[in-house]
């Protein structure tokens, strides 16, 4: 599993600490994340249109019992 810790190191989103109590954290997408914007978009339709064929056995899809 991916944190936003790990996009951080890569340069993927930027992380803004603020001195407060609680500790209040906020995370924007950086400019190398904007850059692969694009792909996650076409990788997103590309899985939305695999989804609505009946022959895809996606295991998001299964029921947990």
């Amino acid at each position: 599993m991916v944190r936003l810790r790990d996009l951080e190191q890569h340069g993927l989103v930027e992380r803004q600490v603020f001195a407060e109590v609680p500790l209040h954290v906020e995370y924007s997408i950086a400019d190398k994340g904007r850059q692969i914007q694009p792909v996650l978009a076409a990788l997103y339709q590309v899985g939305q249109q695999w989804l609505q064929q009946e022959d895809c056995h996606c295991p998001l899809n299964k029921k947990i019992d």
